[in-house]
């Protein structure tokens, strides 16, 4: 089965969820794809955004670190003048699979166990508090591995909105830009953030014949252009396409495993400061037996 958009009918395939578990008339919850920035899926509450599976990277959704190489499914994403569209292969075509969006508001896939006659559950969404859509707000970075700390953090360059509102944990508010920073001066540059599904590309601009080199290079002549991302991570290091965004940074996370690199842009101050601070954590770590630490 194919989900996503027909160009030239306008036709939009998607999941809808049943009313109840016993009532098989259209509930309030939806799983479709939207041509924003680069194509993305959402799991829609009524007309609200609810969790985003993130922008097709080329190996698969950029918030769905399970769809790999060696997953028990193919996915084949398709792009061209007739539609934009996506359908899953079972490996194993004996194998029975199934995507389920729930009453609850869950998305589920599932798989038949045919030994125990029953549903077996393969993934689900939400996972964790930072699944749910933009849960730390503008310009926000969620870690649900924050264990003692609160799971919402500031991209880089960035400090809290509501310090009151992060100290009750409510990330709801963002961030802003950290008073003091200045943008598009000489030393401007970026810092990479590694293993994350990337915001929303609703402010993003796509550019698909630009390397990341290319593109960082882009980047930095445009005093609007705030950070940037590869487009295509199936490319190799060096990335198919580019994407940068202008305006907001909606709903970014890490992953323990999988996701992709994101790089911010810094003025040359807080460059610095971010430099220096990485070195001198590296010299405590290894100079930690000997109690010395040194800074510079």
């Amino acid at each position: 089965m194919k989900l996503g958009l027909e160009k030239k009918t306008g036709l939009n395939r998607m999941i809808t969820s049943w009313k109840s578990s016993g009532n098989p008339g259209v509930g309030d919850y939806s799983y479709k794809l939207e041509l924003v920035g680069s194509t993305q899926m959402f799991l829609f509450k009524g007309m609200t955004r609810y969790w985003r599976a993130g922008s097709w990277n080329g190996l698969g959704w950029s918030g769905v670190p399970c769809m790999t190489k060696g997953n028990i499914f193919i996915a084949n994403y398709i792009n061209n003048d007739d539609e934009v569209t996506i359908a899953y292969h079972m490996r194993n075509p004996s194998m029975l699979s199934r995507v389920v969006a729930t009453e609850s508001g869950t998305l589920e896939r599932l798989t038949w166990h045919e030994s125990d006659r029953k549903w077996i559950e393969f993934w689900f969404y939400s996972n964790d508090q930072c699944d749910v859509y933009n849960h730390c707000g503008p310009f926000g970075f969620c870690d649900p591995n924050a264990s003692v700390t609160f799971e919402c953090d500031c991209l880089p360059g960035y400090e809290s909105q509501s310090p009151q509102d992060w100290y009750i944990r409510d990330g709801s508010k963002g961030c802003k830009r950290k008073v003091g920073i200045h943008m598009c001066d000489v030393g401007d540059g970026f810092v990479e953030l590694a293993g994350v599904k990337i915001p929303d590309t609703f402010s993003a601009h796509v550019n698909m014949s630009l390397g990341l080199k290319a593109c960082e290079e882009l980047c930095l002549r445009n005093c609007t252009c705030k950070g940037y991302a590869s487009a295509d991570i199936s490319k190799g290091a060096e990335g198919g396409g580019c994407i940068m965004w202008h305006g907001c940074m909606n709903d970014t996370r890490t992953f323990l495993d999988g996701g992709q690199s994101l790089y911010m842009r810094l003025d040359a101050a807080e460059l610095g400061t971010l430099i220096r601070y990485q070195y001198c954590f590296c010299l405590n770590l290894i100079l930690i037996f000997n109690r010395l630490y040194v800074c510079f």
